[in-house]
């Protein structure tokens, strides 16, 4: 199964923000089913932003976070075709609707969000993390979400 992590999912997760316990345990549980993670090219550049305005790390930190993301998750390219797309069906949020439309010419199954309402009407369905793992966590697979 492919799956795209929107960038709320990356920054979670590269950023340990609030909201990291669900979808650390998304990424981990597509690992452990052998699911393909993806993220396209053009979510770079907003998690570099967002990880260094937010002080969740320092510029040149938030570019080893992503150089370290990229060893586990494939990259997929956002075309021309795509923002035309989006341009004429913008979803819920711009930028999320030409993710939405390459991950639907690339073939990508599910997008795990933190915003599921951003891609209603989307062309690949999109769940949250802690749906994700609710539907795909491996049977008898738990984990302590107690966060110290």
């Amino acid at each position: 199964m492919k799956v795209l992590l929107d960038v709320n999912v990356i920054v979670d997760i590269l950023g340990a923000t609030e909201d990291v316990l669900y979808s650390f345990q998304a990424l981990d549980v597509m690992l452990l089913k052998r699911f393909e993670p993806f993220m396209t090219a053009s979510m770079a550049p907003t998690v570099q932003y967002v990880l260094s305005t937010r002080k969740y790390a320092s510029k040149p930190g938030a570019i080893s976070a992503l150089q370290n993301l990229v060893d586990v998750v494939s990259v997929l390219d956002v075309t021309e075709v795509d923002l035309r797309h989006a341009l004429v069906d913008p979803l819920g949020d711009f930028e999320d609707a030409m993710v939405a439309w390459a991950a639907f010419r690339h073939g990508v199954d599910l997008i795990v969000t933190r915003n599921v309402r951003d891609f209603v009407g989307s062309p690949v369905a999109a769940m949250t993390s802690q749906q994700f793992c609710e539907v795909y966590r491996p049977a008898g697979y738990e984990y302590d979400l107690a966060r110290s």
